[in-house]
């Protein structure tokens, strides 16, 4: 037994005395004192300690420390991460030998820091398995030198689907690095003909739709191909995607594919894809086809819409704009054709005020504040009016920091004096004892209409008015503080970020008592979902999440952030999208990916999870390998994707297992 072991387990055993927590009776799996001293050192970010697990003889265990070695992602552990993948391929036990192999190439993918050539070469040569050699591909297009990377599709045999898919998360990874070359992406095109399993055909259309964030991408996609997987493609999710793709296409290649897509009943993702993708000048037809799902479809198809709208609403006569908010059946589809009414040269001052007055909650009004802060400054008179007399602390908050951007964006002398006022409740916001208000003063403070000057002007103690905001429970607010008291002195303040302090240990006392797959329900105000956790995976972070729901936390509290197609968002006590527990997490990362029904957890970066999830729409890679996955729907999904900004939680409890 390792040293390290046994100084873990008289820590856990004292810890375990220790707690207070009241034990729910149910084995679960982490009786196992090696395996409970295996996450100790993983959520204490012990690399050393994992790497002796590593080394010894007991491969079941190196496995184990080799898949914890992914959550601490430390390019100390390389050699240690080659060695075990290489000893595997002598074991007998096949499936002992993959799931270390795999392990293994899960903490490269986490840990490879710049993955070189001859490592890349010799993880694929001792590869058992094409499920190994997809996660070995995938480690290759996030950490190898891009051209590398990039000429790797063009070295493989493609008729093993796992070692395909493997390539296109290759390419993906390479994407997300910003590189794409004619290579990768006509290998992209070849997977999605429909022989191919769904997953690859997702993948790829993934891709593709990705390859629009490449600044200057500088070849055009071929329509006639992705045409005709659009077309024949029956997936909602990867043909979502497709949709998205199409966007790179001339406008009259997919005008007639589009207005028959948008006629034809199908999943609305596609729908709001469609939509998503269209940008200027996409004629008359498609405006009018576009613009009758106002009132008539689910409420993020009509979102999408509005958004659209607004994106080209010099296209749209005030008259037609009245129409449609007369229309639209959600308030946020309603909002944002007010926006693109504002948007144009006519004054909406009453418009805007008579919406604000018939809010029927803050986050409607919040969102009006946000657009109108976006503007220039022609509303600023009227949202410091609307700051007065708002009730709601969020959505006055809001309010200001729609000014600081008002102000920025200011085209207009005579509100110059204005400035001085949203000055002053910005340094009154500053000392405010509530986080949010705190946070969006500094937040509005490091605008660029606010210059050092200006700040150093105020008198006030930054570095001191930071330091009153604990971490990790106010991180943002301290955050932006900070980084408030680097600009005040003339420093770069863009990349800065502030350390999470390690202080939320794993209870194990509660930990043992969860089953392997706890399942959820959650009750809203738009029905019942369900949810598994996976335990194992994340013992740190579903041990914490199971407390809260045991104390029933998360009863009443609101969803913040709703996109559809992607997300929806909940379990801020503040309902502001800044506010967290006393506690943080260590991020936990498995084998367990982002796909439609997934439930992670939201953070601000590496190690800073707390109490807030989200749920996904949809097949989302780029969300792998950077968020906690607690777990998956698995009842209800109808009602996830039913859930708008404003729906609350009536309750969550614990159902035991399955």
């Amino acid at each position: 037994m390792h040293h390290c072991h046994i100084f873990y387990l008289v820590m856990l055993l004292s810890m375990s005395c220790q707690s207070n927590t009241t034990p729910i009776t149910v084995k679960g799996p982490f009786d196992d004192t090696v395996r409970m001293a295996i996450h100790q050192c993983k959520d204490l970010r012990n690399t050393g300690c994992l790497i002796a697990y590593m080394q010894g003889d007991n491969m079941e265990i190196a496995a184990e420390a080799a898949l914890a070695m992914a959550s601490v992602g430390d390019t100390l552990a390389l050699d240690a991460i080659k060695a075990l993948y290489v000893r595997a391929k002598n074991i007998e036990d096949t499936a002992l030998a993959h799931r270390v192999q795999r392990h293994a190439a899960l903490a490269l993918f986490h840990c490879g820091g710049r993955l070189w050539p001859s490592v890349a070469d010799n993880f694929m040569e001792h590869a058992i398995g094409a499920d190994t050699k997809r996660l070995v591909l995938r480690a290759i297009g996030r950490c190898s030198p891009v051209p590398y990377a990039s000429a790797w599709p063009q070295r493989l045999a493609y008729s093993v689907p796992r070692e395909q898919l493997g390539s296109v998360q290759l390419a993906y990874e390479l994407c997300a690095r910003g590189y794409a070359d004619p290579v990768l992406v006509a290998f992209g095109l070849e997977q999605l003909m429909d022989k191919n399993p769904v997953g690859l055909r997702r993948q790829a259309a993934a891709y593709l739709a990705r390859l629009q964030r490449i600044k200057d991408f500088a070849w055009p996609l071929p329509p006639k191909p992705l045409l005709a997987a659009f077309k024949a493609e029956h997936d909602a999710v990867a043909k979502m995607f497709l949709a998205l793709s199409l966007s790179m296409l001339p406008i009259d290649e997919t005008e007639n594919t589009l207005l028959e897509s948008l006629s034809t009943p199908l999943d609305y993702r596609v729908h709001c894809q469609i939509i998503n993708a269209l940008g200027p000048d996409f004629g008359f037809k498609l405006q009018r086809a576009v613009s009758q799902k106002i009132g008539t479809d689910n409420p993020h198809v009509e979102l999408a819409v509005a958004n659209c709208i607004v994106r080209n609403h010099t296209d749209y006569p005030k008259a037609t704009l009245d129409t449609l908010i007369g229309r639209a059946l959600g308030w946020r589809a309603r909002s944002s054709v007010l926006q693109a009414m504002a948007l144009g040269s006519t004054d909406c001052s009453v418009q805007i005020a008579n919406a604000l007055d018939k809010a029927a909650h803050g986050f409607e009004r919040s969102a009006i504040y946000t657009w109108m802060g976006q503007m220039n400054s022609r509303y600023l008179g009227l949202l410091l009016t609307r700051y007065e007399v708002e009730k709601d602390m969020n959505a006055q908050s809001d309010a200001l920091l729609a000014m600081s951007g008002a102000v920025t964006n200011q085209d207009e002398g005579h509100t110059a004096h204005l400035k001085e006022e949203v000055l002053a409740l910005l340094g009154k916001g500053l000392l405010s004892a509530n986080a949010y208000r705190a946070y969006v003063s500094a937040n509005g403070l490091l605008q660029e209409a606010f210059e050092k000057e200006v700040l150093q002007a105020m008198g006030l103690d930054f570095d001191s008015l930071a330091n009153t905001w604990s971490l990790p429970q106010y991180y943002e607010t301290r955050w932006e503080l900070e980084k408030l008291a680097l600009k005040a002195q003339g420093l770069d303040f863009e990349k800065h970020m502030v350390p999470n302090p390690y202080n939320n240990p794993i209870d194990w006392n509660w930990v043992k008592q969860l089953p392997a797959h706890p399942i959820i329900r959650m009750e809203t105000t738009k029905g019942v979902v369900d949810m598994e956790f996976d335990l194992p995976s994340a013992p740190g972070s579903v041990g914490y999440i199971t407390r809260l729901i045991h104390q029933g936390f998360y009863n009443g509290l609101s969803f913040h952030r709703v996109v559809g197609c992607f997300v929806a968002q909940g379990g801020d006590p503040t309902g502001s999208g800044s506010g967290g527990p006393e506690g943080s997490l260590r991020s936990e990362h498995s084998h367990n990916t982002y796909r439609e029904g997934a439930v992670g957890l939201a953070s601000s970066g590496k190690d800073t999870e707390g109490c807030q999830f989200f749920i996904t729409h949809n097949h989302t890679p780029h969300l792998n390998g950077r968020y906690t996955i607690l777990g998956y729907v698995v009842g209800g999904l109808d009602v996830v994707h039913q859930l708008d900004v404003g729906d609350r939680i009536l309750r969550m409890e614990w159902l035991m297992d399955k």
